[in-house]
């Protein structure tokens, strides 16, 4: 339940329980030209709102009950009514009526000017003027007369007040927030609508669609301030929000600011005992509204991937295309998510219509790095049956998750050979910075792409590289394009390499904060384990590999006095050197069981170079920092467990 903080001025009525204290007051007051309306004078203020721990400050109407009382409103205050004598859509059926409503609305039908318009209004009495013939009444206006005549009514004529006042007083929500929409250029008039509005929220009588629906009508009419303080109404109103209109409340949090932290806790409370009975139209439009707002609300994704797995069966493809894309982009993914994906490769995969599907689960998994090998392998023999129909923009986003997750599919030869085939079709079609990630992909599951070698190091296609990629992101490319060299020069013995320059430049090189950290710390260890401080160095690269943060050497123990590798003889001095390398969380798949491709391939080409290769654990050694001699173990155990080199 939520907490309400603010004091007494003077009158102060609420159904929100606890006592209450204004912090600041806004006198912004709201009035409107009728007279008869001056009592109904609104104004704002802030309050302090605790959910748990969270406090916030929102705003709030204020409403004046007589010259001098204002009362604070954000709920249900049905006792204001009673102070304020307040009648909203009264029955009218109870009044002695002299008018028949349809002669007046024909006779408004028939004017063809604004006075003629406000003449029968003037003849209709307060008491008898109804909701439909005050509609059609401003209806007439609006198309009778010029923004500026209808400014020049809403300040000096009082006719044009009693039919405002009748649409505020007695007509629906709807027709409201129509009138609000017609009105949009006038400035009392729209604000007269809105002040009604927030007084009827405030009253509890809008609905929970009602107000999703009036929070959008006054963005779209920029009443954004106003906007702001329906999170009341949503907050009082909390036990009627169900599966079939909780998609509203998530709707409108692109629409607000102040009050959307509020909002989305209000949503995600009730999310959670509702996601069982959603539609996949709700779970879209809710993942919609989380993407724009650029809100990540946990237990609303913790809800939605938990009905994505009980409900994968029965979800259409671009539904679920959708799905996933939203929680790629929102950063997020979960067991249940990966089990749903699972499931639905299991049971429909080669029978998928949309390539852009496939394409879609399988850049999520790679963003997550899930390396579920019920998922690869399906979308493996989806790219072997479809390879003829495939996209050319679509090859770069099925094929390289396998070489970023280091993943081999169960049917390798006919994989490669359909890759290869449908990679030399599609080469012209694929941008040059395709190319270059499909190529390292190849690199990383030691599949070498020898055949379009010269078709990348050719002039026309690195002049292709560079003209069609922003300028910022050339580094990056060149880096990648002497990646893929060096890497092709190491391991291909086919390969007539390097092709590029090396490069004689003075650089700097980048090294996570984490690592620089944790290798600082342990230089105590690193002594003791070496034997001396001349016996490693910290941060060093190979003279044979470019400068490039993956082939960044973290420590590298050796024998005293050799701690230069610009010396190294990659022949004679096999095992001599002792490369210690840490990984992060992100070096490995979410499993944490395999190594992602970039990491399998440095340590491959530290070993073929001639280097020995420790390999830890960032997060075992940071847990073990506090206990030194279980971590004195653990790095002695994975020192004797060091991978020599290779050919």
């Amino acid at each position: 339940m939520h907490r309400y903080i603010f004091s007494q001025l003077k009158c102060c009525r609420s159904r929100f329980t606890t006592s209450t204290q204004i912090l600041t007051s806004h006198p912004t007051a709201r009035n409107f030209s009728n007279s008869k309306s001056e009592k109904n004078v609104l104004s704002q203020t802030t309050i302090l709102v605790q959910q748990g721990c969270d406090i916030q400050e929102l705003p709030v109407i204020m409403r004046r009950i007589d010259h001098d009382d204002m009362v604070a409103l954000c709920s249900n205050a049905n006792s204001v009514n009673e102070i304020m004598g307040r009648r909203v859509g009264g029955d009218t059926s109870k009044v002695n009526s002299t008018v028949d409503p349809d002669i007046v609305i024909k006779e408004l039908k028939e004017c063809v000017t604004q006075k003629g318009v406000l003449s029968v209004i003037d003849g209709v009495p307060e008491v008898e003027l109804m909701p439909d013939i005050a509609l059609v009444a401003f209806e007439s206006l609006v198309n009778l007369g010029t923004l500026i005549d209808l400014r020049n009514l809403e300040d000096t004529n009082e006719i044009y007040g009693k039919i405002i006042d009748c649409i505020a007083t007695k007509c629906d929500t709807q027709s409201l927030l129509d009138t609000l929409t017609s009105s949009v250029d006038l400035k009392k008039t729209s604000q007269r609508i809105c002040d009604e509005l927030l007084m009827r929220n405030s009253d509890g009588m809008l609905g929970i669609v009602e107000i999703c629906v009036t929070v959008q009508k006054f963005v779209e009419c920029h009443q954004y301030e106003g906007a702001e303080k329906f999170w009341s109404g949503l907050a009082d109103q909390d036990k009627h929000i169900n599966a079939n209109n909780i998609k509203f409340i998530y709707q409108i949090l692109p629409k607000i600011k102040v009050s959307r932290r509020m909002v989305v806790g209000v949503a995600e409370r009730k999310i959670t005992g509702v996601f069982w009975n959603l539609s996949s139209e709700a779970v879209v439009d809710i993942l919609n509204a989380l993407v724009e707002s650029k809100q990540t609300s946990y237990r609303t994704l913790q809800s939605i991937t938990r009905w994505l797995n009980t409900n994968i069966h029965a979800v259409s493809e671009a539904d679920l295309e959708s799905v996933v894309k939203c929680f790629t982009i929102l950063e997020y993914s979960d067991g249940q998510m990966e089990k749903a994906l699972e499931r639905y490769i299991k049971t429909k995969g080669i029978k998928v219509k949309h390539q852009s599907l496939i394409s879609t689960i399988l850049t999520h998994c790679a963003r997550f790095r899930i390396r579920n090998p019920y998922i690869m392998n399906g979308c493996s023999e989806y790219f072997i049956i479809h390879a003829n129909d495939l996209k050319s923009e679509h090859l770069k986003s099925i094929f390289c998750p396998f070489g970023l997750l280091d993943y081999q599919p169960i049917n390798s030869v006919k994989f490669w050979q359909t890759f290869e085939n449908c990679l030399n079709l599609n080469f012209d079609k694929i941008s040059a910075r395709d190319v270059i990630d499909i190529a390292l992909s190849c690199l990383y599951l030691e599949k070498y792409p020898i055949n379009f070698v010269q078709r990348i190091f050719n002039p026309y296609f690195l002049d292709l590289l560079h003209t069609t990629t922003p300028l910022v992101e050339h580094p990056k490319l060149r880096s990648d394009l002497k990646l893929f060299d060096t890497g092709m020069s190491i391991e291909c013995d086919s390969y007539n390499g390097p092709m590029l320059p090396k490069d004689h430049s003075a650089k700097g090189i980048w090294q996570d904060g984490r690592i620089k950290r944790i290798v600082q710390n342990l230089t105590d260890q690193w002594e003791t384990i070496s034997g001396g401080p001349d016996k490693f160095t910290k941060c060093t690269v190979m003279q044979q590999l470019p400068l490039n943060p993956l082939y960044l050497i973290d420590l590298l123990i050796h024998p005293a006095g050799m701690g230069r590798l610009w010396n190294f003889n990659t022949h004679t001095d096999r095992d001599l050197y002792i490369a210690t390398l840490i990984h992060l969380p992100e070096h490995y798949d979410a499993s944490k069981q395999h190594l992602i491709g970039p990491q399998s391939m440095r340590i491959r080409h530290f070993r073929r170079l001639g280097l020995k290769v420790v390999t830890l654990d960032y997060e075992t050694v940071a847990k073990l920092r506090v206990h030194g001699n279980e971590l004195h173990k653990y790095l002695v155990e994975r020192m004797r467990e060091a991978l020599s080199a290779t050919g």
